[in-house]
């Protein structure tokens, strides 16, 4: 079983909840050994990609064609770089997907459609 890291904040008195790394009494934050990795790893974390606002309108959703535009902006956005994501290539792999899906759902919907249509008609005559 893993031993809890033993630091505790002097001015709250808590203890850190981490578990202890092998070897050591303290989790990798509160571990004197590793002052210049944690502080590396604070820069690194403070230098990633940030959430950015990017004041788009707000746009109705409430049929596919609706999803299909926003997705095709979306994707568009990714691509050129405007709305930045950590890995482009996934994003824009996962939106193509989902992007399919709802031609999918359009292409069923018009077909749906057309049939209530025909049925319709015929119960007319």
């Amino acid at each position: 079983m893993q031993k809890q890291c033993k630091y505790t904040n002097e001015e709250t008195k808590e203890q850190c909840n981490s578990f202890a790394l092998k070897g050591s009494d303290y989790c990798f934050s509160h571990d004197p050994k590793n002052k210049d990795e944690k502080r590396k790893a604070v820069l690194k974390g403070g230098k990633a990609l940030k959430k950015v606002k990017l004041n788009l309108p707000v746009v109705p959703i409430r049929t596919p064609d609706d999803v299909i535009s926003i997705l095709e902006e979306t994707i568009n956005l990714v691509r050129s770089g405007e709305l930045p994501v950590s890995n482009p290539a996934n994003t824009i792999g996962f939106l193509c997907s989902h992007l399919l899906k709802a031609y999918e759902m359009t292409s069923i919907s018009d077909k749906l459609e057309t049939i209530d249509r025909l049925i319709l008609e015929r119960r007319q005559k």
